[in-house]
């Protein structure tokens, strides 16, 4: 029933191995590989294993039903919303909290679930102080593997039972033994991109009703259980049958990477479930191209290859390949591990956040410096360390994300053409340039009218922002009055008659046409190469009012 954009590639992939031991025991090389299907929970079996067969007829299909105990399940509701723009709120939490701690038995092991990491750790917190004799741990993907063994292994410390604050994680990848209550906030949390802000990331949505008869089935694998559902029965009812398969949905660079590395660009000849749709594919082939991982013709380069080796996005394994020989690869993995691991500061400002990650302040400290050494190992020494660089390294990363402010509010001008607002009383709102680590789809006052928040954000250099923005650099260089029109060559655009040289990133020039060359970019503010020549107020509101 899963729908990872990983599982879905290596459906694919068996089939393309599949395909070729068949192929090479028509030439007497080797014999075939048998495949079958095993149906562990609701799903497509069907479709996969008719994906997976060949001339003879579809895989086998191996269907096996675990013995469920009697379960009761529960419905309470809590009396505010789950969810608002800044995600799922605290008083949601603490409903969580309570629930938990009304029906916990001392006797038995209570199984949480939460959408994310941050919702574990707080719920974990407040179960701390509402039953103090229990032993309430984490489990998320986050955790090193000795603290997840901790929370499916073992008998409890203390003599009020365990409390397992759960992401998904629980849901089917790993099993809590001993489980008779499962708690349900009934939220899941999935890749979205936005293709018209080029922007993408983790939204907390409603679980599928899928998810929802796993969660609860937890409970009644030992003895009679019981689930406790933390919305109407009638949400039950409204939530969609199955989850949603990412490839749909997420943004696609790291799966296109990998179908380049597999020498099939775009997955063209792939037996996938759910082909990539065209739209995503194409922006993610854009994006790669950019970084120059991939040629003109979606093939993998050198610098793709060496992407592969690193755990994280494309888009943060070049960060770390280029920022190493500009700050240090110890400074590079700094921030990327942190970019990678999605944490996020109070106030916005990565550079603080970095600090107290340094310093050990942070929660995540130990976790967090294990995943930068390890990332400063996979790459070469570079040139010397250097002391910042967290926005120059998170500029590599993400240009299109590079920004500078309009006027003297909160609200900034990405390269990509989107506007959006830092929150109020944000550190970094004085610095003229900026690079958005985070940004989100946000209403109302919070994004100043803008349609987006920026949730991080660390301040950059001019010079900064075209190192790393030098591949969306167009320069427009004047012609003569009596010169023909012509059509601009890639990376130019040819300005006004007896205009004079200049350049740009990504964005408008005093009063001429918008680049299409970036995807997403529709309109935007001045960002031109001559220094110190300010945009007049009167073209800066024109322009916001066209925008």
């Amino acid at each position: 029933y899963e729908r990872d954009g990983v599982l879905d590639l290596i459906d694919a992939d068996v089939e393309a191995f599949r395909l070729t031991q068949a192929t090479w025991g028509a030439m007497g090389l080797a014999g075939t590989v048998a495949v079958s299907i095993v149906a562990w929970s609701v799903g497509h079996p069907p479709v996969v294993a008719l994906l997976l067969g060949d001339d003879d007829g579809p895989a086998p299909l191996v269907d096996s039903e675990g013995a469920l105990h009697p379960l009761e399940v529960l419905w309470e509701p809590s009396t505010g919303p789950r969810t608002d723009a800044r995600g799922v709120t605290r008083d949601f939490l603490e409903h969580v909290a309570q629930v938990t701690a009304r029906h916990h038995d001392p006797d038995h092991h209570t199984l949480v679930f939460v959408p994310g990491a941050r919702e574990v750790d707080q719920v974990v917190e407040l179960l701390g102080r509402l039953v103090p004799g229990a032993e309430v741990l984490p489990l998320h993907g986050r955790l090193a593997p000795r603290e997840q063994d901790r929370a499916i292994g073992g008998e409890p410390t203390t003599s009020g039972g365990r409390i397992v604050v759960s992401t998904d994680l629980a849901e089917s990848s790993l099993t809590v033994p001993g489980v008779r209550l499962v708690v349900d906030a009934a939220l899941s949390r999935e890749p979205r991109r936005d293709a018209a802000r080029d922007m993408s990331g983790l939204v907390t949505v409603q679980a599928s009703r899928a998810s929802m008869t796993q969660r609860a089935g937890r409970a009644a694998r030992l003895g009679p259980g019981r689930a406790v559902r933390l919305v109407e029965e009638s949400v039950w009812s409204r939530a969609p049958e199955h989850v949603t398969p990412q490839i749909t949905t997420a943004d696609l660079t790291e799966t296109a990477l990998t179908l380049a590395a597999w020498g099939s660009p775009r997955g063209e000849g792939m037996a996938l479930l759910t082909p990539p749709p065209t739209a995503g594919i194409d922006a993610a082939e854009t994006t790669l191209r950019g970084l120059g991982l991939v040629d003109d013709d979606g093939r993998i380069t050198d610098d793709g290859l060496a992407a592969t080796r690193i755990p994280a996005d494309p888009r943060l394994a070049r960060a770390l390949l280029d920022g190493a020989d500009l700050v240090g690869a110890t400074a590079a993995a700094e921030v990327v591990a942190t970019l990678a691991d999605d944490l996020r500061s109070d106030d916005g400002d990565l550079d603080r956040l970095l600090a107290d990650l340094r310093s050990g302040r942070s929660r995540d400290a130990d976790r967090w410096r294990r995943e930068a050494d390890r990332l400063a190992r996979l790459v070469p020494a570079g040139g010397g360390e250097r002391p910042g660089g967290a926005g120059l390294v998170t500029a590599l990363a993400h240009p299109g994300r590079i920004a500078r402010r309009v006027g003297d509010g909160p609200t900034y001008l990405l390269a990509s053409g989107t506007r959006a607002a830092l929150p109020a009383g944000s550190p970094v709102r004085h610095h003229e340039w900026l690079v958005v680590a985070d940004v989100a789809r946000a209403d109302g006052r919070v994004a100043a009218g803008t349609g987006a928040v920026i949730r991080l954000a660390a301040a950059l250099t001019r010079d900064e922002a075209e190192t790393a923005g030098a591949g969306l650099r167009v320069r427009e260089r004047g012609r003569s009055q009596g010169a023909a029109a012509r059509r601009a060559a890639p990376g130019e655009h040819v300005a006004a008659p007896g205009s004079r040289p200049r350049e740009r990133l990504g964005f408008v020039g005093d009063l001429g046409l918008l680049n299409l060359r970036f995807p997403g970019l529709r309109a935007g503010l001045v960002l031109t190469a001559e220094r110190d020549k300010a945009v007049p107020d009167s073209v800066t509101s024109v322009l916001q009012a066209l925008i």
